[in-house]
């Protein structure tokens, strides 16, 4: 973490001091410090606002690392090297989608221990306000621990702002500390948080209990530790009781923006801007694959998701809401007026292309066929792909008139049915696309999930519905999953579960046993939740993500899971940086 955040330090300090209203009142804007910032209550608050974004980033950017990796996806870019080694599971320690946690994780961290030290510099009127601010940090604190607990194991537990070269080099923690740190910070923030916030998209009490019991389950299942089903329905039941939450009756308004901050909703991501709403707004992901609309295509449903989500019809005899505003398919309702047999190459927006903004000047591009030419590509693929026949070599240049550059790719076709590109000529791979295979099958279909229903083509700007992290609907599930894991109550159990089934009307059912139920619930946890990032890590925790794979024709994907696949490498550049610091050796 050494050089991540000293550069972060700079940012940080940055960043709150573009906060204030009087910057420009300072002496010196161009010597900007820490000690110049904390000077007032309302400093402290601007500096909680920027732990909004980055932990909105490290929940929500969830998108490739759990997605691509869970039985509902199948990879549509092959020649995005990045993505495709992480889909295949031959990803190495130097892959940027893994590293963003990490560096997402360490930000909110560093920033939540730079507020929570000076803090205490800083006046407080209202000692109530200090403390309601105190627990906010705490919560963010511990959230990010969390996710570093269940994505990297053993990790290093910094509780100060790191300012000197030994606290840069901190040795990592068993991975039961990290935990531990998690819940400390979860229950101080629990303590010190109201339920009701005045600001919308401010934590609750109710989203720090809610995100303290899907800790307590992901422990459970990380460590094998039973002991934590028991906490965690405990307290996921506390949530259930505060009478705040419950299931709203269009399961499609949880995704749109026109109902935001609902009664479902226990924390999202406010990615739009209105009249009340707390923290810094960003840019939404694009979670959708529709072409014409989300700029390259990573992903495309796999056909058996297509199948789970089809397999039980509503009281009314027709397909349930959550397949059909899932995935766009043969069949399916319209998606902005459109077919899919009348989809062609993409939705066209009104001004003729496939998104909105004035036009400018484009880039002057060229190709020449060099094959036969050279025969450093036969040798090159010969080593990549052993056996393969090269059909074209095909040289891709393009010059950029804004940016005023020029690069050149190489592109091999062979008789794979896939082509290698080459960045740069032999100097990097950039992408290569035999090492994809076919798993997922071949469903003609695109994901819809998250794209705004009021207008195609995003022509009035980018996507701006906000990301709901924890809704109700998950604390329903977990608690359900909780009790049967902990030989709890199976009816409550089933109760929970029934009232996920009864709002997209699904008939009310019982099960025999314990097993029925986890096989329901593990059934509506992806009618609710594909693409939201909670798939893969449900394997995990479960211990079934290679059968799972290999059961929903993956195959090719479960041949290579291996024991070293539970946790993320820990990005290369920190343990070149830190002294202290050790590759988790399965990863070596």
């Amino acid at each position: 973490m050494k050089i991540y955040n000293k550069l972060t330090l700079i940012l940080i300090i940055l960043a709150f001091s573009a906060c204030k209203d009087d910057f420009l009142d300072l002496q010196d804007p161009n010597a900007i410090t820490s000690g110049s910032f904390w000077s007032s209550p309302a400093d402290v608050e601007a500096a909680v606002v920027t732990l909004y974004p980055e932990f909105n980033a490290l929940w929500d950017g969830a998108v490739e690392a759990a997605n691509l990796r869970s039985d509902a996806v199948a990879l549509a870019a092959p020649d995005f090297a990045q993505f495709n080694r992480f889909y295949t599971f031959v990803n190495t320690p130097i892959n940027g989608i893994s590293d963003g946690f990490w560096f997402n994780a360490y930000t909110v961290i560093f920033r939540a221990n730079t507020i929570l030290k000076e803090i205490e510099n800083v006046q407080f009127a209202d000692a109530a306000q200090k403390a309601a601010l105190i627990a906010e940090v705490q919560f963010f604190r511990g959230a990010a621990y969390f996710r570093i607990a269940h994505q990297y194991g053993d990790a290093p537990i910094t509780l100060e702002p790191a300012s000197s070269e030994e606290q840069f080099n901190t040795p990592k923690s068993e991975a039961v500390a990290v935990w531990d740190q998690a819940i400390s910070d979860l229950q101080a923030a629990k303590a010190g948080l109201p339920i009701d916030q005045e600001l919308s998209g401010r934590v609750t009490k109710g989203a720090v209990m809610s995100f303290l019991g899907k800790l307590y389950l992901y422990r459970a299942g990380y460590l094998n530790d039973n002991a934590y089903y028991a906490q965690a329905a405990s307290e996921l039941k506390a949530v259930i009781d505060l009478g705040k939450y419950s299931l709203i009756e269009n399961w499609l308004d949880n995704f749109t923006a026109s109902n935001e901050n609902n009664d479902e909703s226990i924390y999202e991501a406010q990615y739009d801007v209105f009249t009340g709403s707390y923290g810094v707004t960003q840019p939404r992901p694009g979670n959708a694959s529709v072409p014409g609309i989300s700029g390259e295509i990573i992903s495309k449903p796999s056909e058996w998701i297509f199948n789970e989500m089809s397999k039980e019809m509503t009281a009314d005899g027709v397909m349930d809401t959550r397949l059909l505003n899932t995935l766009y398919f043969e069949g399916s309702d319209p998606l902005f007026g459109v077919a899919y047999a009348d989809l062609g190459d993409g939705l066209v927006c009104a001004g003729g292309g496939s998104g909105g903004g004035d036009p400018v000047e484009g880039p002057d591009c060229w190709e020449e066929d060099l094959t036969g030419e050279d025969g450093f590509w036969v040798a090159a693929i010969e080593e990549l792909v052993p056996g393969a026949a090269i059909e074209q070599v095909l040289l891709q240049g393009c010059w950029d008139p804004v940016a005023e550059t020029e690069f050149e790719n190489i592109a091999v076709t062979v008789d794979q049915g896939c082509r290698i590109i080459f960045n740069n000529w032999e100097q990097n791979v950039l992408g290569n696309g035999c090492e994809a295979s076919n798993d997922g099958g071949s469903f003609p279909g695109w994901f819809r999930k998250y794209l705004p229903v009021s207008y195609a083509c995003y022509l009035d700007g980018p996507a701006v519905n906000n990301e709901r992290i924890m809704r109700y609907a998950d604390v329903l599930l977990m608690y359900a999953e909780a009790l049967v894991q902990s030989n709890g109550s199976l009816a409550d159990a089933t109760d929970a579960v029934n009232l996920i089934r009864q709002r997209v009307n699904l008939p009310m059912k019982d099960f025999a046993d314990g097993n029925a139920l986890m096989e329901e619930i593990e059934h509506q946890r992806i009618m609710e939740f594909v693409m939201e990032g909670s798939r893969y890590f449900d394997l995990i925790r479960w211990g079934k993500l290679q059968e799972t794979l290999n059961a929903h024709g993956f195959q090719d994907g479960a041949s290579r899971v291996e024991e070293k696949h539970k946790y993320f490498p820990i990005p290369v550049g920190e343990v070149n940086s830190n002294e202290m610091l050790e590759q988790n050796p399965l990863w070596n």
